[in-house]
């Protein structure tokens, strides 16, 4: 259900879900304001919680969307860790040429979000290489998906799915994900050993994680 409330003068829309659960849960991703609560609590209570909780639920979206991505004519990005131009032309492909990205003018999002999803692990796979030699490891393969929750995984048998957004970071924030992902290999978990992991090749490592979360608005702005 989506409900919207009045916060600091600014009208904010939120996805209410009610289960079973015992206490109430806030999260912003991509933008937007999700509020988990148990079944029985009533809307004057949840948006009272809201309304003590305005200060951080108001940061948290300005954070996303200072972060937004929007394709459009001109626009000066990233594609695979490389700078490039976005332009629109009348054709029906998307074409790469030289520090170009040339998107159909018709649908230009869903042209690039299909045309990443079928041909990003191409473009990114020389980068995920390169580190996974230093990391000391060899995926088996890499996908692209559609997630817009989950900048990368990693399972057991060594498949590194990318999310296609993670295509449009900045550099250093597309190797912070690779990296992430790559260490999984070593640890199958968050333990003390596997952030040891990540920081051995990223000292700076912390910083990275927290622009990497602060992205939400490129995947709201590819889907």
């Amino acid at each position: 259900m989506t409900r919207a409330i009045l916060l600091q003068g600014q009208q904010i829309s939120y996805v209410l879900k009610r289960s079973k659960r015992k206490t109430i849960g806030l999260r912003v991703a991509s933008g937007q304001l999700e509020v988990s609560v148990p079944d029985r609590l009533t809307i004057k209570f949840i948006e009272q919680v809201l309304q003590e909780r305005q200060e951080w639920i108001l940061q948290k979206l300005q954070e996303t969307l200072s972060a937004h991505w929007e394709l459009r004519h001109g626009l000066q990005g990233h594609l695979a860790g490389e700078a490039v131009v976005f332009e629109f032309h009348s054709g029906p492909q998307v074409i790469l040429k030289e520090g170009k990205v040339l998107v159909p003018e018709a649908q230009p999002r869903e042209a690039l979000r299909t045309h990443l999803i079928r041909k990003g692990s191409a473009l990114v796979q020389d980068r995920v290489h390169g580190w996974a030699q230093k990391i000391g490891v060899k995926p088996q393969s890499i996908r692209i998906t559609r997630a817009q929750r989950r900048w990368g995984s990693m399972n057991a048998k060594g498949v590194l799915a990318l999310s296609v957004g993670t295509l449009l970071l900045e550099p250093d924030l597309l190797d912070y994900v690779i990296v992430h992902e790559l260490c999984h290999m070593h640890h199958l978990n968050h333990s003390a050993e596997y952030w040891e992991c990540v920081e051995r090749f990223l000292p700076d490592f912390e910083a990275l994680h927290e622009r990497v979360k602060q992205q939400g608005g490129v995947l709201t702005g590819l889907f």
